[in-house]
Order: C-alpha cells, then structure tokens, then sequence
C-alpha cells in the first residue's frame, strides 16, 4: 500500500523548500526534534494557505489516493528533492 495522502502531505509535497528553509535553524537538533519542528512549520504553513488552495490539495489528495501521484511526484518521493541531473535526463527520455 502507498502513501496515504491527504491534503497536508499535498501542501508539504508543494511547499517543501519553503518548510525546510523554516526548519534548516534546528538541523543539529536529534531527529525525533526535528520531526516535530517540521509538524509545526507545515502546520504554520497550512494555516497561511487560502481555503481555495486547502480546497485544491484536497483534491490532489482524494486523486492521488485513487490514481497515485503523477511520475514526477512519485520519483521525487524515491530519489528525494536533491535528485542527481543525470537521473532527470534518463526519465525524461
């Protein structure tokens, strides 16, 4: 079974570099700290978001539930956000 998807993971998905910019001041925290840094600058970062956007990422969740997420999606959730060049050519072809 994959990644249960709701409309939080979606917004992290889309606002990742933005969460991990907020949470880069605690990166000598242990892990377990971390976790709840980034719980709480997603939670920061969905309360910011207009109800439209809410409104969209729980589409793409409810989407993403039934389809799975598109290849791009899912190849960043393999190789991570930093994903080697050569990697983005080969998929692309």
């Amino acid at each position: 079974m994959g990644k249960q998807w709701t409309a939080r993971l979606v917004a992290d998905y889309f606002h990742h570099d933005e969460i991990k910019e907020a949470v880069k001041i605690h990166e000598l925290l242990p892990p377990q700290q971390k976790i709840g840094k980034w719980a709480a600058a997603l939670t920061e970062k969905w309360e910011s978001l207009t109800e439209d956007q809410k409104a969209t990422y729980a589409l793409l969740a409810k989407e993403w539930k039934e389809k799975g997420p598109p290849p791009e999606v899912q190849r960043r959730l393999v190789f991570g956000a930093e994903m080697p060049e050569f990697i983005l050519l080969m998929s692309n072809q």
